[in-house]
């Protein structure tokens, strides 16, 4: 919610909130152009939407039904493409964290 209305949104789905790629997270996108930005979650898979009239977007992560899944943890966060925002013409979201059921 309260993203740009109609803009191009990215879901980040990890399974690690404190490293990607050999880095550290979270990892500020302050030196990109967004100071209040942050990476927090790592992105083995990235999915496109588009927010709607009102700023927001729903996404419903399907998970298999496989006891081998039990206790693992997701994390995910939104990417906003907002040129107004900032330099680097984007916004994030905070971070939620996925306990699949125990």
């Amino acid at each position: 919610t309260r993203a740009r209305a109609n803009a191009a949104a990215f879901q980040f789905v990890g399974i690690s909130d404190t490293n990607w790629l050999g880095g550290a997270l979270p990892f500020s996108l302050a030196g990109l152009g967004a100071p209040a930005c942050s990476l927090l979650v790592s992105s083995e898979v990235v999915l496109g939407f588009a927010t709607n009239a009102t700023g927001s977007v729903t996404s419903n992560l399907v998970i298999p039904t496989t006891s081998t899944l039990l206790g693992a943890r997701l994390h995910e966060q939104f990417f906003v493409l907002d040129a107004a925002a900032n330099s680097l013409g984007a916004t994030t979201s905070n971070a939620v964290r996925i306990l699949i059921g125990t």
